[in-house]
């Protein structure tokens, strides 16, 4: 799963985990090593918030992404006790049409940007080739 984006890592994780009868709780326990660094620390911040003191402050979540901040929000309803499952799917949909968008997005881009990187690598030395004779001569007959 290396290089899944984190949401949707952790969406699949929640669910396998959930398909399995375990609790969110635990389940986010024992996932807590295999989350990307970043995301890792907010989920480990609500499991804290939620353990000492049965809520979490949403406000935590302002400055994250509309997906991540979705998924944080899910598993708050899910340590509640709220059923989560058919939104935790729906979710994961939702972020692997987001990544399979971005994915299209990128490679629509791929053959212009191979263009620019040759355009500047071939333009310099084209003008080498078409200038070099030309300056070469021009040197030689200030020479004499």
């Amino acid at each position: 799963m290396e290089g899944l984006a984190p949401p949707l890592h952790l969406c699949i994780e929640v669910r396998m985990m959930m398909e399995r009868g375990e609790s969110i709780n635990s389940g986010l326990r024992k996932i807590i090593p295999e989350i990307e660094i970043n995301f890792r620390q907010h989920v480990i911040k609500l499991l804290f918030e939620f353990d000492q003191y049965g809520k979490v402050n949403h406000k935590n979540f302002a400055s994250l992404t509309m997906y991540r901040r979705e998924l944080l929000n899910l598993l708050v309803h899910g340590l509640c006790g709220e059923p989560i499952l058919p939104r935790i799917i729906g979710l994961e949909h939702e972020i692997k049409t987001a990544c399979l968008d971005e994915i299209q997005t990128y490679v629509n881009d791929l053959p212009l940007r191979g263009l620019l990187t040759m355009l500047l690598i071939q333009f310099p030395a084209f003008l080498l080739l078409l200038f070099g004779p030309l300056i070469n001569e021009l040197t030689r007959s200030f020479m004499q």
